[in-house]
């Protein structure tokens, strides 16, 4: 029993999923709302409604990498035989009906908070992403880096889902408290969405590295097959720094506003990573060094989704 529920955890990328859903509830708690409280304005989404739409984000996650696997299933049969759960643990056929259930949940779940909030057009993020990850998995990831940046475009979404869903960036209001408050919040958002794009990008990328054999046999067009390994591993390069370039300009304004935690916190959990990935990657050629900086870009992205919290407590003491 537990090893058939592994498997299911397994097939839907438990981590992604809790990552993604995670995203929205720690940008809710410790960015948008401790803001507009602080305008003396209370966020529209209650406890519940956050949790729905955790829930839904969930739901629409972990059904676009089941459908992944479903269109990768030949090449991971005969590449990765020893990982797979198609086949194995679920059926295909059964993994249709999941994906299905997945994305029903979870448009359902965003339709509703969508109607208590009392503006259902927005739930349609919901079904275009359901929509867009089944085009990803059947047609963008043969695309040199299109299939990449609508990826890390989808990531980067989940910071605008708070503010979407929220009444009081859609009314007008003379409060300056809330003004700023609002203004506060959408330049937290338009930060965490690039990071959120560049690391999924770079990640992205690394995993195309990883796959490049396989890809490459099957007529998956990713851009490491398109331009070859090393111009690929070039261009993570060039996106690193481009990264760290923009944490840098960060940490410098939070130096000279003495926000010194805040500095620290980038710099031990942002830079160096994201430094020490760099010297290992230039010589990595096969799939095992290429997972490795894989998961790295995973741990910063885990880094990156703490700050929330950390810089609110950080904010507080200061």
């Amino acid at each position: 029993m537990m090893e058939k529920i592994w498997a299911y955890l397994r097939l839907i990328r438990i981590g992604n999923v809790v990552i993604a859903s995670g995203s929205f509830v720690l940008f809710q708690y410790f960015v948008l709302a401790p803001l507009l409280q602080s305008a003396y304005f209370n966020p529209t989404l209650n406890a519940w409604m956050v949790a729905c739409l955790a829930l839904a984000i969930a739901c629409i996650t972990a059904a676009g990498n089941v459908v992944n696997d479903y269109y990768d299933f030949e090449q991971d049969k005969k590449y990765r035989s020893e990982k797979m759960v198609l086949g194995k643990y679920v059926s295909l056929d059964t993994a249709v009906y999941l994906l299905g259930g997945l994305n029903l949940a979870g448009i359902a779940l965003a339709l509703f908070v969508a109607w208590k909030v009392g503006n259902i057009k927005i739930a349609n993020i919901f079904f275009l992403t359901a929509l867009l990850l089944w085009l990803y998995s059947s047609t963008l990831k043969k695309i040199p880096l299109i299939g990449n940046l609508a990826i890390a475009f989808l990531c980067a979404l989940v910071f605008l889902i708070p503010v979407l869903f929220e009444r009081s960036f859609f009314v007008e209001t003379f409060a300056d408290a809330l003004n700023f408050a609002r203004e506060s919040v959408l330049v937290r958002m338009k930060g965490y969405m690039l990071f959120a794009f560049l690391i999924t990008l770079i990640r992205e990328i690394v995993k195309d590295l990883q796959d490049y054999t396989a890809d490459k046999e099957y007529g998956i067009n990713t851009l490491p097959v398109a331009i070859g390994l090393t111009p690929a591993k070039v261009f993570v390069i060039l996106l690193t720094l481009v990264m760290m370039a923009l944490i840098a300009f960060l940490q410098y304004f939070y130096w000279i506003n003495g926000a010194k935690n805040h500095f620290w916190f980038a710099t031990l959990m942002l830079q160096f990573p994201l430094l020490v990935n760099l010297l290992p990657l230039i010589p990595a050629r096969d799939e095992k060094s290429f997972a490795v900086q894989s998961l790295m870009m995973k741990l910063v992205i885990v880094f990156g989704l703490c700050s929330m919290p950390a810089f609110h407590f950080f904010s507080r003491s200061i």
